[in-house]
């Protein structure tokens, strides 16, 4: 409706810091009509005709006279409304108190961005992880819109530094060589005279040593630059100083006009993007940018050599990198297996697996950044003699919790398994052969395991490096980070950021394109900014980080995105839209790079790279890139994007980036942003949370808004989808059900599917739990491995439901048992596994979707269909097809019933107790 002119020259005192406002008559209005919704009565006429009754007493207004004068109009005019503002209004309250709690606050002290865009979980992220505190108290030095500018500001000084104003990649300047401990002094001088300069000692810091190494390429020298950015020309102390160095004033008047205006621009870009949360970079550099730890990646890789000195030192590493916030990946192949000589002198090697305990023991006394838990990666290579003992470390509770633990396997394993032959495991100190065993029993060890504890996963070698474009110059990629999405070169590092899928879908389920680009634009910017302004925890990793420009550029929201478009995840439907965006994705952040290689350079190898390019090669922009992307069967599916555009740019200016795109977890920024992390599917629309005080539920915030839009919210529905292992399905209409599919309703084949689509396009790997039921089989879990490998999968984690002894999330509250029937996709009829499984109050569906199973069928792996390929399968199933004998001599200690032997390990076969021989 039209508004009268609200200029009354009355002002509003707002809670937060008394800060005074314009009186709004509008804002009484809409918090009436909420009322009014809620008692189903007036409109929004009647809402602001008793807005205008309010009268300001006088010409400063405290907010809360405002709602007491709103309660007594109310109460006079419409008694029903005034009970339901009353308590709208009393929430409200509460939810302020509540944010304010999360944030570790006063209430008095909420500001209105966060007031209006966090909730009491992203709040707590926000005060846990990232807002800075006082050192000496404790306590929150900084708002939520102060850290996006303390970010926004320390990235957008690289902007400033590659600006056309100062630097030209193909000139070459004479700068001279100017001490770091000169500037340090002038800007401790200038901050007595001026106590608000714009950046800090810490942007400074970081910025010197970057610019430095580019100062031939920079028509500034770094006092003019740090007296452009850092300083107030105007101050007679600083003219005083600029004289001192022989600098010309006027020239560094306008240079200062130009610099401060691209930078204010990319700092007000980069704050809109992150503070409306459709892009959030990794953690560390959330925690780290603009303060004096400047360590802004998430992950590192390192090298371990087979002797005590690298040994130590790659310890010493890990720790400093656990102090900055990142976590650490390394392969411990190298190192000789237990039992070994040393120096000669026979069985002295503890192996691996003993230097892996002190990593892991470092990571309960350091946290990462002061802050959480340091996270690690351990891989063994299958060939490895300690691989047996590797594989099942932990299947014995609470050993290595912290370490995610996988084998890596190659080429030469999966020719031994497709032939049935035995596997050679050699000692990599000399290459002889230490033992052989059947390659079946090995991958059947693996699967076993995962089956018990969800680890190990399992890296796929051979597909990470046959999309490797440095393979010709590092050789092959063996290591990967904490999560496994990044599989990168020793002392490497890498840089992570998601755009949230989520923002871009409007209210009539409508997804924005453009948008999309612009902001995968602005991203892949951010990304390569940090690469130059981090602070890496040494010069080999910065050396190799700045050569290789290895970004991850990923998503996050899309579980949310899919129901906000009301679009299955596992449906043709949501197949399609996941590989398109990954596709866009991986697109529009490689026309970024190849723009910023115009303007800035391109990545180290990219020389030597573009000469195995013939000019005649009809190549699409990944295969130019990733080097025989057409290979693989997935690249001929779903191809919805056209490459060729760019693809003359990229040979006149090159790349920037040799990976630009990933997909980690996002588990803490998608908690920040309030969204789904990662491409996981939703894992429980109303989960339990296990806390030490009890347990609490959780509804999605999409489900929730459904069913208030139709009428079905209520806590008796809320309660039955919760003892519902979270799903929906066949307590809400059909059509409701559908789309609102969960991690447990999604057959594992499904999973694996959405992975596939993902991973055809994305460049580098991606981090998703493979969820299987509780009742499936470790023939299960082996077939995931040989369809992933088929797939080109990169890495496979796989998680069956209370594997674990304790997990996080509970999806259900019910403990009686029966019998289930679970459909085995293969082969066609109906299997009985097991007595075990957890009673479902309404069935979940277990058959893998029509689109993922035609896939498999037609386009992924002809061999099932051969009898070759089945003689192969059934052979490697023969150690689970016989029927295990129960030792009589052991019982259980839980049921009493007889243990069976597997492996190293003795497990019930009626409780599932286990422990390893």
């Amino acid at each position: 409706m039209m508004l009268e002119d609200n200029n009354t020259g009355v002002f509003v005192r707002k809670r937060s810091g008394g800060r005074l406002v314009s009186f709004n008559y509008e804002k009484i209005a809409n918090a009436i009509y909420k009322a009014m919704l809620d008692t189903k009565q007036g409109n929004k006429q009647l809402a602001f005709e008793l807005a205008y009754k309010v009268k300001p007493s006088s010409n400063i207004i405290d907010i809360e006279e405002i709602q007491d004068q709103v309660e007594k109009v109310l109460m006079s005019q419409a008694p029903d409304v005034a009970k339901a503002y009353i308590l709208y209004r009393d929430t409200k309250a509460k939810n302020r108190k509540t944010l304010a709690d999360a944030l570790d606050i006063p209430v008095n002290e909420l500001d209105d961005y966060s007031r209006k865009n966090l909730n009491k979980n992203s709040a707590g992220v926000f005060a846990g992880r990232y807002l800075l505190r006082d050192v000496q108290t404790g306590k929150i030095i900084e708002t939520v819109p102060q850290l996006f500018d303390r970010v926004a500001k320390h990235i957008a000084l690289v902007d400033v530094m590659y600006s056309s104003h100062i630097y030209d990649k193909t000139s070459r300047y004479h700068q001279k060589d100017i001490e770091i401990d000169v500037i340090r002094k002038l800007y401790k001088y200038y901050t007595k005279e001026d106590k608000n300069l714009r950046l800090n000692e810490h942007n400074l810091e970081h910025l010197y040593h970057r610019f430095n190494e580019l100062k031939e390429h920079i028509a500034m020298s770094f006092e003019e630059f740090f007296f452009c950015m850092f300083t107030n020309i105007d101050s007679e102390v600083v003219k005083d100083d600029i004289a001192a160095y022989k600098l010309n004033i006027d020239e560094l008047v306008d240079a200062q006009e130009f610099l401060l205006t691209e930078f204010e621009k990319r700092v007000s870009v980069y704050k809109k993007l992150m503070s409306s949360f459709h892009f959030l970079p990794n953690t560390p550099t959330l925690m780290n940018a603009g303060t004096k730890n400047g360590q802004l990646c998430a992950c590192f890789t390192l090298d371990i050599k087979d002797d005590l000195r690298s040994i130590m030192e790659t310890v010493t590493e890990t720790a400093m990198i656990f102090q900055g916030a990142g976590g650490v990946g390394i392969n411990f192949s190298k190192l000789r297996p237990l039992g070994d000589s040393v120096d000669n002198v026979p069985n002295a090697s503890t192996g691996p697996i003993s230097f892996q305990s002190i990593i892991n023991h470092i990571t309960d006394i350091i946290k990462q950044g002061g802050k959480r838990k340091g996270a690690n990666m351990g891989i063994l290579e299958v060939w490895h003699p300690d691989i047996e003992t590797w594989i099942n470390m932990k299947t014995i509770p609470k050993v290595m919790e912290n370490y995610n633990i996988s084998v890596g396997i190659t080429n030469n394993f999966w020719e031994k398994f497709d032939s049935m032959a035995d596997y050679e495991l050699k000692n990599p100190r000399n290459g002889k052969t230490v033992k052989t065993m059947p390659s079946s029993q090995l991958l059947a060890m693996i699967a076993d395991a995962a089956w018990k504890c969800a680890e190990p996963g399992v890296i796929y070698l051979d597909n990470i490096n046959k999309f490797n474009p440095l393979l010709p110059f590092l050789g092959p990629i063996r290591i990967t980070n904490p999560c496994a999405e990044q599989a990168m070169y020793p002392n490497n590092s890498c840089t992570l950021g998601s755009i949230n899928l989520e923002k871009y879908v409007d209210e009539e389920g409508k997804f924005d394109y453009d948008d999309f680009r612009s902001d995968v634009y602005t991203a892949t910017q951010f990304l390569d900014n940090v690469l130059d302004i981090n602070n890496y925890p040494n010069e080999d990793i910065a050396a190799q980080s700045l050569k290789i420009r290895r970004i991850g550029l990923g998503i996050m929201g899309l579980a949310h995105a899919l129901y906000k478009m009301n679009i299955p995840y596992n449906s043709d439907d949501g197949f399609m839209f996941t590989s398109k965006i990954c596709e866009l994705l991986t697109l529009h952040s490689m026309e970024m790079s190849v723009f910023l290689a115009k303007q800035r350079g391109a990545h180290g190898y990219w020389e030597a790279l573009k000469q195995g390019i013939k000019e005649e090669d009809n190549l699409s922009l990944l295969d130019i890139s990733f080097d025989a992307f057409t290979e693989t069967r997935l690249s001929s599916l779903l191809s919805t994007v056209n490459y060729h555009p760019i693809i003359q740019d990229l040979r006149d200016h090159g790349i920037r980036h040799t990976w630009t795109t990933t997909i980690a977890p996002t588990g803490t920024i998608s908690m920040a942003a309030d969204t789904t992390n990662g491409i996981e599917p939703v894992y429980g629309l109303v989960f339990v949370k296990q806390t030490s005080i009890g347990k609490f539920y959780y509804t999605d915030r999409e489900f929730e808004r459904v069913l208030k839009e139709e009428g079905l919210y209520s806590d008796e529905l809320l309660d039955k989808v919760a003892a519902n292992h979270g799903s929906c399905k066949g307590l809400v209409p059909e059509h409701i059900a559908e789309v609102f599919v969960t991690a447990v309703d999604i057959h594992w084949i499904d999973h694996l599917f959405a992975l596939a689509v993902a991973q055809r396009a994305i460049a580098n790997s991606i981090s998703k739990t493979v969820n299987l039921p509780k009742y499936v089989t470790p023939e299960d879990i082996k077939l995931a491995y040989l369809l992933a490998r088929h797939l080109g999968i990169k890495g496979l984690a796989l998680y069956r439901d209370g594997s674990r002894e304790s997990q996080v999330l509970d999806t259900t509250t019910l403990t009686k048992v029966k019998e289930n029937e679970y459909k085995n996709p293969f082969d066609g009829h109906l299997t009985t596994i097991g007595e075990k499984a957890v009673e479902k109050s309404a069935k979940i569906e277990t058959v893998p979707s029509l689109t993922a199973m035609q896939y498999i069928n037609h386009y992924i792996i002809p061999e099932f269909k051969n009898e070759h390929f089945k003689k192969i399968w059934e052979s490697n199933l023969v150690v689970y097809n016989e029927k295990p004998s129960v030792n009589t001599d052991k019982i259980c200690p839980i049921c009493e019933s007889g243990l069976i032997a597997e492996s190293h390990c003795t497990r019930c076969s009626n409780c599932d107790f286990g422990y390893c021989s």
